[in-house]
């Protein structure tokens, strides 16, 4: 019957793709042995073996584990390592679909970052060109590194909608983190906007400033999740860092608060939130502000 064939045709190729993925894990542990053993090219053949065949089997979670390996080998021996890595995240865009594309996307502002963060010495005395920004890295004044890592976190979170809709775990191979801390990044899209929010709230080596910089001042920023996500959070800036950070606070803060699955992710994208608005805030009673929040927190979930 239809039904049958379709079952066999679904298990067959689930099949294919299960003896796809079976040899990953061995050349995986051969890579992590030669480069335990400073064996950095040997260990980089059998990545470069892993990306190639990831490709061909079309198993993205490998294709992308090899390709952050690579760059971090690539960079222990190569010259120009951050350039060429940000050209092969850039090759590897032109065909790249959603998700893939969004992982991309972070790991280039990262890769930009990096690069910023090792050159300011010098970066920071250029001085923007004029007319059309060049594609060279090497010419880029330090407002250009800004404008780039805020374009590529923000792309990095596009199509939100299929990003909430797709699991962590099938990106599994690329995470290096504790299973238990899981539940309060359920979604790739959860993993991937506090990429971005990590980089948009942390110390930052970039030092440009604004005339019109964005300034959390209002009472309303310590607001309940369910307050705060209909704030109204607009700046002339749009580069600031902490305008960005809200940005997606409230987007993410939106997305969880009808999850009526777990609790687990809101509040601790909320007290993340309030932790940050705390530590920025310009408003003299933040301290008392703060405090008020987090004890109606403990009251809301005083039974979770």
């Amino acid at each position: 019957t239809m039904k049958k064939t379709f079952i066999f045709i679904f298990f067959f190729l689930l099949c294919i793709q299960l003896m796809a993925q079976q040899p990953y894990p061995a050349l995986w542990i051969k890579a992590d042995s030669l480069q335990n053993l400073g064996q950095v090219r040997s260990a980089l053949d059998i990545v470069m073996d892993v990306y190639h065949k990831s490709d061909t089997d079309h198993i993205d979670d490998q294709h992308i584990k090899a390709l952050i390996y690579r760059i971090r080998l690539e960079a222990s021996f190569q010259e120009n390592s951050m350039e060429n890595a940000a050209a092969l995240v850039n090759k590897e865009l032109k065909t790249a679909q959603t998700p893939v594309k969004q992982i991309l996307y972070s790991i280039l502002a990262q890769v930009y970052h990096d690069y910023y963060s090792n050159n300011q010495w010098r970066i920071r005395d250029r001085k923007p060109i004029a007319g059309e920004p060049s594609d060279d890295i090497n010419t880029w004044d330090a407002s250009r590194f800004v404008e780039i890592c805020t374009k590529y976190y923000s792309l990095s979170v596009s199509e939100a909608g299929v990003l909430q809709q797709i699991p962590l775990s099938r990106f599994e191979s690329i995470l290096d983190t504790n299973r238990e801390s899981r539940k309060f990044r359920p979604s790739l899209y959860d993993f991937l906007a506090f990429r971005a929010i990590d980089f948009f709230r942390e110390e930052s080596p970039f030092t440009i400033r604004s005339a019109n910089e964005f300034i959390i001042n209002k009472e309303d920023y310590f607001a309940p999740a369910a307050d705060f996500i209909k704030m109204s959070v607009i700046s002339e800036d749009s580069l600031s860092f902490t305008y960005q950070a809200m940005r997606l606070f409230q987007e993410v803060l939106r997305f969880h608060i009808g999850d009526q699955t777990g609790f687990s992710a809101l509040v601790d994208a909320d007290l993340n939130r309030l932790a940050f608005v705390h530590q920025t805030s310009t408003n003299p009673d933040k301290d008392q502000l703060y405090i008020q929040s987090l004890r109606y927190l403990v009251e809301k979930y005083k039974n979770q």
